[in-house]
């Protein structure tokens, strides 16, 4: 009774430093702007974030099938690449739930006491990725204004050299063609500075 009367205050200390580490944690990870998931080896949600139930568009409860709150195939193929092969992976995802969103997704395996979990964090690159998407597009359309002069430019200059000499009114138009034609290039080249 006594060994018990003087380990109380000390499991009461241990107790009570574990819930302030619990409380802390989950401060931490509520307070997150990326989406955390937790899932156990059969893919039931075992912790979610705020970041993750907005995502999801509706509430979660702990122990529901993660294919009950969230519809995406791109993430459930990366969580159970994880439960099977216990590997890290990174993959970026096209989630389109709510709307056309890109993800960088980091899953990593938890051990738990029966069988290999998934901790998922999804950080938001839409941004970064309808930039990206956009700068491939000015390139195409880019390289697409220039080509087109450039192919005419080349076509009639080489009609010029190749063949015999036009008579002067051909010859002529030719030569304003080509000139139209690097003007254009010219104010091209000037909105790309612009």
């Amino acid at each position: 009774a006594r060994a018990l009367t003087r380990s109380a205050p000390k499991v009461q200390a241990a107790l009570q430093g574990l819930t302030t580490e619990l409380a802390r944690r989950e401060a931490i990870l509520s307070s997150m702007t990326e989406a955390v998931l937790a899932v156990d080896a059969r893919l039931r949600v075992s912790f979610c974030n705020d970041a993750f139930v907005r995502l999801a568009a509706h509430p979660v409860a702990e122990g529901v099938p993660l294919i009950h709150v969230f519809r995406d195939p791109g993430l459930f193929q990366l969580l159970k690449q994880v439960v099977d092969s216990g590997e890290t992976l990174r993959r970026r995802l096209n989630v389109s739930a709510q709307e056309d969103r890109w993800f960088d997704a980091y899953a990593c395996p938890l051990a738990g006491p029966e069988a290999r979990g998934v901790l998922a964090i999804l950080r938001d690159v839409t941004p970064v990725e309808r930039l990206e998407r956009a700068q491939r597009d000015f390139v195409a359309n880019v390289s697409h204004e220039f080509r087109t002069p450039l192919a005419t430019i080349t076509g009639y200059a080489e009609t010029l050299l190749n063949s015999d000499p036009p008579d002067e009114a051909n010859r002529r138009r030719f030569l304003e063609i080509i000139q139209a034609n690097s003007a254009r290039l010219t104010h091209i080249a000037a909105d790309l500075i612009t």
